[in-house]
């Protein structure tokens, strides 16, 4: 952000295992935009959020001044935006490069040791990904294995040029961000895991490139929620118009109660609710009682009016 004003405060929530998160912790590392943490509960009820009406149950989400965006992709487009000095390098493929990190973390989640957690947890997990609770779970393991194999094939032998330290050539970019944390997580774990084929020297370009990224230090800048809270409502939102296209397929008026809610979630369970302040074929964006509004991409996320 540019200007004479000063820069709104930037905060993430999230909880320092969760592997979305470090997506966004990744860039933030990379781009040195300053930031501070709020460390969450792993699961629901998070106290802190619902103290200022936030409901919606995915984390991370962040906040920059009195905006808070939901979604780790619209979070990264957020931030370039917002922050274009410090912004990474784009190119035109970056959709396909964020497609693939999508459909790679997805395709990994049946690696997820579920039966390690305590049972509130495990209750909780499968509530957001189904998936965890199917009977014949430990059944999906080799077939997930598969996956995750064919998926860092791609990445060792196309993605990754052999002459160039990054996916664009010899700067990270945002292709880079897109990819580096639905990679690491599966490759790590797997050879952790001793599971065959899944050793440093089996990826050696993924492992080269893996160990160029900044490292992030979560534990380094972390506020209480209280602290953080209190900095967001003081703040100013970054927008006095949003944009509203009254065409929009919704057909909803500015100001109209809505609730938004992730699509593969149960139906209902974790509405947030809120006034409609801006609409585009980008994002949704809804006003809280507190005054936060709060940023939804149009990609996966079901959008009605609350009654």
């Amino acid at each position: 952000m540019n200007g004479s004003a000063p820069n709104p405060p930037v905060v993430l929530f999230d909880y320092v295992v969760s592997k979305t998160a470090s997506k966004i912790r990744s860039y933030l590392a990379a781009t040195s935009i300053p930031y501070t943490r709020v460390e969450l509960p792993i699961s629901i009820p998070r106290e802190v959020l619902i103290s200022v009406g936030i409901t919606h149950r995915r984390v991370p989400i962040l906040a920059i001044g009195k905006d808070v965006y939901c979604d780790s992709a619209h979070i990264l487009d957020a931030l370039q935006a917002s922050y274009p000095e410090h912004a990474l390098p784009t190119s035109r493929a970056d959709e396909a490069y964020k497609a693939w990190g999508m459909l790679t973390s997805q395709g990994a989640v049946p690696l997820t040791p579920i039966g390690t957690f305590p049972k509130d947890i495990q209750d909780d997990r499968k509530k957001l990904f189904p998936m965890l609770g199917r009977k014949d779970y430990q059944a999906l393991t080799p077939s997930t294995i598969a996956e995750c194999k064919a998926a860092l094939d791609v990445l060792e032998k196309d993605f990754l040029p052999d002459d160039q330290p990054f996916i664009g050539g010899d700067k990270l970019s945002m292709a880079d961000a897109h990819v580096e944390w639905a990679a690491r997580w599966p490759i790590e774990y797997l050879d952790h895991v001793r599971a065959p084929g899944f050793r440093k020297t089996d990826y050696p370009r993924i492992s080269a490139w893996l160990d160029k990224f900044p490292e992030p230090k979560p534990t380094s800048n972390v506020v209480s929620g209280e602290e953080a809270i209190a900095a967001i409502t003081c703040a100013e939102c970054i927008s006095a118009d949003y944009g509203f296209d009254d065409n929009d397929p919704l057909q909803l008026y500015k100001g109209a109660l809505v609730s938004v809610e992730s699509k593969d979630d149960f139906t209902g369970e974790n509405l947030q609710v809120g006034r409609l302040e801006g609409l585009s074929r980008i994002e949704v964006v809804i006003e809280l009682e507190s005054g936060i509004r709060m940023h939804f991409p149009r990609v996966g996320y079901v959008v009605k009016q609350f009654e």
